[in-house]
């Protein structure tokens, strides 16, 4: 056995007194931190209220929910105090990162009283004034930020957060790293006439990183003596990837290329087409309401002689188009459109064919004769039949008028006469139906880019003291063929929060699309809007109603699942994103008190700007199947509902 030592064995004794004697001793005590916590109720709370919000960002899962802060409105006329939490007017833009290093400026407009403090971030670290950063707030509420010479380090996420004593608000956007894009496919001439050629072309592969704003077509004549015949342009400003290209000569032998263009400029000219000849003169015409059936195609002419340019089909109307050099899109100062009462309605806008009859009013597509670019535009024709017809109309006139903004269709002229009230609003393209349903597939990052701009404008028309309740899929169109932006139309069903910020109803409303609250107490709030984002949300990541899952299903028993919050969750495709999930439920919370509010669905992880998040909605694609066989649905339930809001083109 070894031996053993004790305080007792001498030798041991030695050692402690001659080593140790003369030091201080002391003692520490081991304790975990938990317990550190739990002993101090202070450092318990605040340790609890950490742990929520890391959960909330990592996730974007909300536990316990509640709107607690009201949302941002705008002071009633007769309010004392006028003090307001902060809104953004105009929110960041994403721009490219130059290819020659060069100034990048991210500016935002917003409202604040009081004044906001303005924090800006660039992939969630605080940036400050420097020399390569430049921070200024203007005096009419603009912040920016100006990034000197950008380069490749500097793209990412930028935000910008305003706040005041009554609360907070943010916007966010990105600095891309992107190039011109790839040659488009080889041009494919699939029919043709004595006149008319129809032609197909692919996307190409590779966009750069953006989106396509316009494709350009050119063409030359290709006989056995024009083997150096320069390319002509026929139009560069294509938005689809389908055209009809008319006053071609019989028996002429052409060839066409394509090029696509972002905001970089054009890339690289696609491969030229296979030779082909016109036919004969008298030679059957191409049937151009079938193609466009079956395509999203634009109809241009052969410039007469020599590079003239385009001369697109819409230039007909311009033979004898009157001058005016200096007006403006809308007639009213400021922008604001002013209701001009005339005895005869003017001539400067010619109607054109009938895209729409409803109840009380029609929608037809209308050319601006005083304006050679974007120069069509829509008109909704109202009869003012009696007095609460003419009430009705001139409410939804106001409400264009006050909501001016980027998700919204704009109101360009008003003018009423003794029987007739006549609205003029830019031209719009695609309903949301048309555009997902179109490919075969859509992806998550779409659905997460509409969904986003929804709840921005909701956020806008909230700040107006405006509620929408029309949130239907046809009710939200693009702002052309090939972009991403949306607005929101008919605001037939809006109506204007009273002094106890609630709004009280018709009875007209498509109750199997409107919130629990509004269905039982007939009175709207801003939250009522949010469930309806809600259900858009389920409806486009299942396919299908989420309180309608069997198509058979009565309107009254439709009703009764939303006010029992009777709805399946498992109908959502598996492939979704969890944040897509938790974004969809916490919006289509029963109780409004347990939503979310605009402000925060803006800022849920699923609308994340971040390339994680962004790259995984981009890998997810839904097939468009479902969504087709719910269009149908929609449209047979609106044929047999009737509603007293009218369905614009």
């Amino acid at each position: 056995l070894g031996k053993r030592h004790t305080f007792e064995s001498l030798s041991f004794g030695d050692r402690c007194l001659g080593k140790f004697m003369d030091r201080h001793v002391s003692f520490h005590e081991r304790r975990r931190f938990s317990d550190l916590i739990h002993s101090d109720e202070e450092l318990q709370q605040l340790a609890s209220n950490l742990d929520s919000k890391m959960e909330a960002f990592k996730t974007g899962k909300f536990h316990g929910l509640r709107s607690i802060a009201k949302p941002a409105l705008s002071p009633l006329p007769n309010q004392i105090d006028k003090r307001h939490a902060p809104i953004f007017k105009e929110r960041l833009k994403d721009h490219v990162l130059p290819i020659n290093e060069s100034d990048v400026t991210f500016e935002c407009s917003f409202l604040s009283d009081p004044a906001a403090d303005v924090t800006w971030l660039h992939n969630d670290s605080l940036l400050t004034e420097d020399l390569r950063h430049s921070i200024t707030l203007r005096d009419d509420n603009v912040a920016e930020l100006t990034i000197k010479k950008a380069f490749a380090s500097d793209s990412g996420v930028y935000k910008c957060v305003i706040e005041n004593d009554l609360g907070k608000a943010a916007t966010s956007a990105r600095l891309i790293i992107a190039d011109v894009p790839e040659r488009p496919s080889r041009p494919d001439v699939q029919l043709a006439s004595d006149t008319e050629v129809f032609i197909i072309w692919d996307p190409p592969s590779f966009t750069g990183g953006l989106e396509i704003l316009y494709y350009k077509i050119e063409y030359r004549r290709a006989g056995e003596n024009d083997w150096s015949c320069p390319w002509f342009t026929v139009s560069d400003s294509l938005d689809s990837t389908a055209v009809i290209v008319k006053r071609m000569e019989p028996l002429g032998i052409y060839q066409f290329r394509v090029a696509a263009k972002t905001v970089l400029g054009f890339g690289e000219p696609s491969l030229s087409s296979r030779i082909i000849q016109t036919h004969h003169r008298g030679a059957p015409k191409l049937s151009v309401e079938l193609l466009k059936r079956e395509f999203n195609l634009n109809v241009v002419y052969l410039p007469t002689s020599g590079d003239l340019g385009d001369i697109p089909e819409e230039l007909d109307y311009f033979s004898e188009k009157s001058s005016a050099p200096n007006e403006s899109l809308v007639n009213g100062e400021d922008g604001v459109v002013q209701l001009n009462v005339v005895k005869d309605l003017p001539t400067r806008f010619q109607l054109e064919a009938e895209i729409f009859r409803g109840r009380f009013s029609s929608i037809c597509d209308a050319v601006d004769k005083w304006r050679e670019h974007s120069a069509h535009c829509t008109a909704k024709i109202i009869p003012l039949d009696n007095e609460q017809q003419q009430k009705k109309a001139l409410q939804e006139f106001e409400t264009f008028r006050d909501l001016k903004h980027d998700n919204v269709l704009q109101l360009m002229n008003a003018y009423k006469n003794d029987t007739t009230l006549i609205l003029i609003f830019e031209k719009l393209h695609e309903t949301l139906f048309q555009r997902l349903c179109f490919s075969d597939y859509f992806t998550e990052e779409q659905l997460a880019r509409i969904v986003s701009q929804i709840m921005f404008a909701l956020q806008w028309m909230h700040f107006k003291r405006i509620v929408y309740l029309n949130l239907l899929p046809d009710h939200i169109m693009f702002q052309s063929k090939n972009n991403w932006t949306i607005k929101l139309i008919d605001m037939g069903n809006a109506c204007r929060l009273g002094e106890n910020d609630v709004a009280v109803v018709a009875n007209n409303l498509p109750w199997i699309y409107t919130a629990p609250e509004v269905i039982l107490e007939k009175e709207a709030i801003p939250a009522s809007d949010v469930w309806a984002v809600g259900l858009l949300s389920f409806i486009l990541l299942s396919g299908m109603h989420p309180f309608a899952a069997d198509s058979s299903i009565s309107d009254d028993d439709i009703i009764q699942n939303v006010k029992s919050e009777k709805l399946d969750i498992n109908w959502i495709f598996g492939t979704a994103t969890q944040e897509a999930i938790r974004f969809t439920t916490a919006a289509l919370k029963k109780h409004p008190k347990n939503r979310i509010s605009t402000e925060e669905g803006l800022e849920h992880k699923w609308l994340s700007l971040h390339d994680h998040m962004r790259r995984r909605r981009e890998n997810i694609r839904f097939s468009s199947n479902r969504l087709r066989l719910f269009e149908k649905q929609y449209y047979k339930w609106m044929t047999k509902t009737v509603v007293d809001s009218d369905i614009a083109p």
